[in-house]
């Protein structure tokens, strides 16, 4: 009784992507930009941290993003400001030399819609990674796509929650989240969807099984 309950009460499944459908190496940054900003990991992290959020919302560019960054170290004496122009295409690059996708949770993906339901993306994400992704046809067998960068705003605010389900036309309680990070994962309850935090393929094939909402 409590699978059906499940499966009736789910309608939309939302994907979050980096970490869950796709996988790529960004943390390479790290060294590069030490070495173009003459600083060190721990004001570099902080400088990057304070900043990604609004990347991620589209409020400023990746030139803007970076020039930010050299002035503040430069200012705090933990720094100098880097001219190399090519760091505007850092993140792009680095996704592209790294991205692999999960072709194990795709086929739950598969599996999900072939037993009924619609499956969006909910995504926080920059310009330049979403154009890639979108190129590559990872949104493509998702509807809606919910795109932090486009919508200017991001998970965990919970109005993004909100626009995710009034675009598929359902409410809250009927979406189930899929995500890597647990303050993602919060937030979304917080609004009354379900959400799960994602680990692995094996353990979120488990749990959909669990809920009813595939079947092998």
């Amino acid at each position: 009784m409590a699978f059906w309950w499940a499966r009736k009460k789910t309608k939309m499944v939302f994907m979050d992507v980096g970490g869950v459908i796709v996988n790529c190496d960004l943390d390479r940054y790290l060294p590069i930009c030490c070495a173009k900003f003459h600083t060190t990991p721990e004001p570099l992290m902080r400088e990057i941290s304070i900043r990604v959020p609004d990347l991620e919302r589209g409020a400023i560019d990746s030139a803007t993003f970076w020039r930010e960054i050299g002035e503040s170290l430069w200012r705090r004496g933990e720094g100098r400001i880097s001219d190399d122009a090519g760091l505007c295409h850092l993140w792009r690059d680095l996704m592209v030399s790294s991205l692999s996708v999960d072709e194990d949770v795709i086929r739950l993906c598969q599996l999900m819609h072939r037993n009924g339901l619609r499956l969006g993306v909910l995504s926080n994400v920059i310009p330049e990674h979403a154009d890639y992704l979108r190129s590559r046809g990872i949104y493509a067998p998702f509807l809606p796509c919910i795109i932090s960068c486009e919508i200017g705003m991001r998970k965990p605010n919970a109005d993004i929650y909100h626009l995710a389900a009034s675009q598929a036309n359902v409410k809250p309680s009927e979406c189930l989240l899929i995500d890597d990070l647990e303050s993602n994962v919060k937030g979304a309850k917080s609004v009354g969807m379900d959400a799960y935090l994602f680990t692995d393929a094996s353990s979120l094939a488990q749990e959909l099984l669990r809920r009813g909402l595939i079947k092998i």
